[in-house]
């Protein structure tokens, strides 16, 4: 599965998000929403990251209860998955989160 690429330009901020208004309804005020978009590291090459991924709470929740086969299968496709990745600096994945920011009212 192709990853998508990381936006270019500089962070967006938003007032005006159903969030924000939320927070305000909520009591705080000068509330601010900055999306923050970097990539995740996730090791020095496929096989690095491979050991790390596999081991995380999240995969190993997801792998557990499978048969055998549906679980080499999964595993394989991580693989598969971090050689997709590779970038200059490593193995990374795009990501993006919001940085909320607020006064108490």
């Amino acid at each position: 599965m192709p990853m998508t690429t990381r936006r270019s330009g500089p962070p967006t901020s938003t007032t005006s998000s159903p969030g924000c208004r939320v927070l305000g309804q909520s009591g705080w005020s000068g509330v601010r929403l900055t999306e923050i978009s970097e990539p995740v590291h996730l090791g020095d090459d496929p096989d690095d990251a491979f050991a790390f991924v596999s081991q995380m709470g999240v995969t190993l929740g997801l792998l557990k209860g499978l048969d055998q086969a549906t679980s080499d299968l999964s595993l394989a496709r991580l693989r598969d998955a971090m050689n997709e990745v590779v970038t200059d600096h490593g193995v990374a994945l795009p990501s993006r989160s919001w940085l909320v920011q607020a006064q108490r009212g």
